[in-house]
This record gives structure tokens, sequence and C-alpha cells, in this order.
């Protein structure tokens, strides 16, 4: 019976000491950043008929891509095969391959501002530098509402390429500046 009360006793003892434990607040702090782009590009055009092998700004207007989030981001360009051609970095040397090429720059661009290491779109997304895409502006650390222009250079199928018209997708996306 004594190892019982003992038992028991102890079990009192141990709950009084957690009874008098202190309380303590955490305060949790959250910054919801929103990350956000749009591009616009309002300038009416029609579909343009190029040479094989002719290189151009296309359409003489840029896209406008505008931070619309609120940090500071850093724009992220792509493009996507289109049919039955393929983009490429280097310069087009087949029927199927053509060759986009992007610059952050506020008036348009002549084809030497472009550079081709730095400035070739592909199927992979490639984030703004202050060198990528980069011209007189650059889709790098872009403040909140801050837009800017971005130009594409076409550089089309060498020789004989599919005779029809092909859609090419130019993906623009945003990431938050670290």
């Amino acid at each position: 019976m004594k190892k019982v009360m003992m038992v028991v006793l102890g079990i009192f003892l141990v709950s009084g000491i957690v009874y008098q434990a202190q309380a303590a607040d955490v305060t949790y702090s959250v910054k919801v950043q929103v990350v956000s782009v749009s591009a616009d590009w309002t300038t009416l055009f029609s579909t343009p008929t190029c040479n094989a092998g002719s290189k151009f700004n296309i359409y003489g207007a840029s896209i406008s891509v505008q931070n619309t989030g609120n940090v500071n981001e850093d724009f992220i360009l792509s493009c996507a095969n289109s049919g039955s051609w393929n983009v490429t970095s280097s310069t087009p040397g087949a029927n199927n391959e053509f060759r986009l090429m992007a610059l952050f720059n506020s008036i348009e661009p002549s084809s030497v501002d472009y550079d081709v290491n730095l400035d070739t779109m592909t199927t992979t997304s490639l984030t703004a530098s202050v060198t990528r895409y980069a011209g007189d502006q650059s889709g790098n650390n872009v403040p909140q509402n801050e837009t800017r222009g971005v130009w594409v250079s076409f550089c089309a199928p060498t020789e004989t390429p599919v005779g029809t018209e092909q859609s090419i997708t130019i993906t623009i996306d945003a990431q938050s500046t670290p």
C-alpha cells in the first residue's frame, strides 16, 4: 500500500511541476509577394510575308511588358516550336529552323544591337539580366508598375521552307528578383 501511495504522490508532484510552467507567445510574420506580369501588343498588324533566310524586327513594334506584381521582378522569356518549324539558337541552317531574338529597348533596335549569344530565345525559359535580352532597358529587377518594351527579331528558315503560315508562341513570365 505504501508503494502505491508513493507512486500516486509522485504523479501529483510531477503534475504540480507541469502546472507551474510559464506560457510563451510566438509571433509569426508573413509578407505576401505577388509576382505578376502582363504583356500587351496593341499594334494592329497583318501577317507578314518574308523571304527565306531574311532577318527583321517583327512588325516594327515592341511588346509592352509590365510588372503588375507587388515586388521587383525579373522577366523570363521563351518560345515554342511552330508546327513544322523548330527554333534554333544558331543561324537557321535548314528549311524547318527559325531563330528568335529579344531585346528590351525603348526604341526599335537595329540588327547590330542584338547579341546572338545573349538575346536568342529558345524553348528553355531564360531569365533576363543586365546583359541577357538587355538593350537600353533590361527585364531585370523591374520595379512595381514599370513597363519595358521588348523587341523581337525573327530569322526565317533558309531556302524553301513550308509555304504555309506558321504561328510562333512567345512566353513571357516573371519571378521575384532575388
